[in-house]
């Protein structure tokens, strides 16, 4: 049950964050491969680690767009940073939680 919950609240955040996107830039944010691959990874990771893996997926493209100056009218591939971010929090990402709340 808590990976159903997880699920629903990453795909939920994902085309809520896409409808945003799409009222603010006037254009799609996020492609419907990177909001339904969520509903997955949802089963894999907790909502909380789902979340980190979502930061840590955007920092690494926003890395990816700066290192390869990318210019803000070409589209950026999310998915090779989704599974990176996913494999990272699957290993360390509880760890990478527990310090970073610890510092509190």
């Amino acid at each position: 049950i808590p990976y159903l919950i997880s699920s629903a609240i990453l795909f939920a955040l994902m085309y809520g964050l896409a409808l945003l996107g799409k009222l603010l830039f006037k254009k799609e944010a996020f492609g419907g491969g990177d909001i339904k691959i969520y509903i997955f990874i949802g089963f894999v990771l907790t909502y909380d680690l789902g979340l980190l893996s979502l930061f840590i997926a955007a920092v690494l493209g926003l890395i990816y767009a700066l290192v390869r100056n990318i210019k803000l009218k070409k589209e950026l591939p999310f998915v090779p940073m989704i599974s990176i971010a996913v494999y990272f929090c699957y290993f360390f990402g509880q760890n990478l939680l527990d310090w970073y709340l610890n510092l509190f």
